[in-house]
């Protein structure tokens, strides 16, 4: 049915860590609406691994179901590994021992029943006041984020996870945070083209299976300043389809 397509094209949020109702009431949701996937939060690593299949069994269609975990698992699980944030791992010379990370990360995510990482982070972080980049970026040179960045996704990819690279057209120069407001990227196009793009040309040239759209307002791409970039059809279909070639999720 038409509410069931829209429905497929939907995440819930699901918080393992949360008393017994709060899961009958996500459960009835998704056996309601048959929602395409879950969108994993707080919770112990049994917890959200009975959680998962427990959903899995009252779907009636295959969830898919991720979580955002930057730096892995333990961003949202307790009792596990934490990685290192990204800003760290941009100090890293040898890049074989980021492409491990990613798969290691990647492989914990799939031992759980996770499909999708919203991650790595490929903004270029360039303004020391950004309220909501700066560690979370593998750094303010734009080569070595689209070299790090494509480490993690494809360490991730080859153990069997979708990874998201996230925020385009590019987060890193906002000094708003997104969470809480629209932010604004006010870099000319021939800026963003040198700068902010580099990473996810290079990510989609290499093959990386998702892109996340930004909460952003961009100016020089979407010339209504209260659409985001998220909704923007110059964004997402001229720029990222049509330009970049990207033919992802």
């Amino acid at each position: 049915t038409l509410d069931e397509k829209i429905a497929q094209l939907m995440m819930i949020t699901v918080y393992p860590s949360q008393n017994e109702t709060s899961q009958k009431n996500s459960a009835a949701l998704i056996e309601k609406w048959k929602p395409g996937g879950i969108l994993v939060m707080q919770g112990s690593p049994v917890n959200t691994a009975r959680l998962i299949n427990s959903f899995q069994e009252k779907s009636a269609m295959p969830l898919l179901v991720a979580i955002d975990g930057e730096w892995g698992l333990a961003m949202r699980t307790d009792s596990v590994m934490e990685f290192i944030n990204a800003q760290a791992v941009g100090a890293i010379q040898d890049t074989t021992w980021v492409y491990q990370m990613g798969r290691d990360m990647g492989t914990q995510l799939k031992t759980m029943g996770i499909h999708i990482n919203f991650a790595p982070v490929a903004d270029v972080n360039t303004n020391p006041q950004n309220p909501v980049i700066h560690f979370r970026s593998f750094g303010e040179n734009k080569k070595n984020v689209a070299q790090k960045a494509w480490m993690v996704a494809k360490g991730m990819q080859d153990a069997g996870i979708v990874p998201v690279a996230k925020h385009f057209p590019g987060h890193g120069d906002s000094s708003e945070d997104s969470h809480l407001e629209l932010a604004r990227i006010d870099r000319s196009r021939a800026g963003l083209d040198s700068l902010e793009l580099l990473p996810f040309r290079q990510l989609i040239k290499q093959g990386v299976s998702a892109v996340m759209t930004g909460h952003l307002s961009v100016p020089a791409l979407e010339a209504d300043t209260k659409l985001p970039a998220s909704l923007s059809g110059s964004v997402i279909n001229g720029l990222l389809k049509n330009e970049l070639g990207f033919d992802g999720l």
